[in-house]
């Protein structure tokens, strides 16, 4: 009865599950739906960040050769933190997200 109970317990994503990995006494089957997860929820997450990261070269060319220009004339370490800052706030989005 237990590995009944527990066959069924893999077929879900429980609440707080670590999708690092699959749950243990799992079929081979059910190992690969939770990964296909995982490689969906990635595949959505980068296809998110292409659309945000195209739309200004879409919408407007003309201004983003421009500050392409402007970026050029500022100092590399300006830039290094700018670019800190952006991945400080992109991991403050991710914690609150994941929590």
């Amino acid at each position: 009865m237990r590995g009944v109970r527990f066959r069924y317990h893999c077929w879900f994503i429980p609440e707080g599950a670590n999708l690092s990995s699959t749950p243990e006494g799992c079929s081979r089957f059910t190992r690969l739906i939770w990964r296909g997860v995982i490689m969906k929820f990635f595949l959505c997450v980068i296809g998110m960040v292409l659309i945000i990261e195209g739309f200004p070269y879409f919408a407007f060319p003309e201004k983003m050769k421009s500050w392409f220009n402007k970026i050029l004339e500022v100092p590399d370490a300006t830039l290094r933190k700018l670019g800190f800052v952006f991945m400080l706030i992109g991991l403050g989005l991710v914690y609150v997200g994941k929590k």
